[in-house]
């Protein structure tokens, strides 16, 4: 019962952490379109795009800690070798992704 509670409120939590790049995705989108087609030839079109991919890795970074997360709950209820060693690795995939957006976004701003 409880692993099954667990199970479950690891796949709300990841769902939460694809929900949050979905809708990051789209206000992006949404705003980019806006911009485009603000300043169809303007100078500060590429400042703009700046922007909206600013957001957007600030989006992506806060859904992969939820994914993270996610991952962490699930491995806890039976953490068998192979387990672990899929979601360590997964982890450090996750980890140097928010790292490499973090550090452009950083130059971004």
């Amino acid at each position: 019962m409880l692993d099954e509670i667990v199970k479950f409120l690891a796949r709300v939590v990841e769902f939460v952490g694809i929900g949050i790049i979905l809708l990051g995705f789209f206000i992006s989108l949404l705003r980019w379109f806006y911009f485009f087609i603000k300043n169809l030839e303007g100078d500060n079109f590429y400042k703009y795009t700046q922007e909206v991919r600013a957001k957007l890795g600030l989006y992506l970074m806060l859904g992969l800690e939820f994914m993270i997360a996610s991952d962490i709950i699930s491995t806890a209820l039976s953490p068998t070798q192979e387990k672990l060693i899929l979601v360590g690795s997964l982890v450090v995939v996750r980890v140097l992704i928010g790292f490499f957006l973090g550090r452009e976004l950083k130059e971004i701003n």
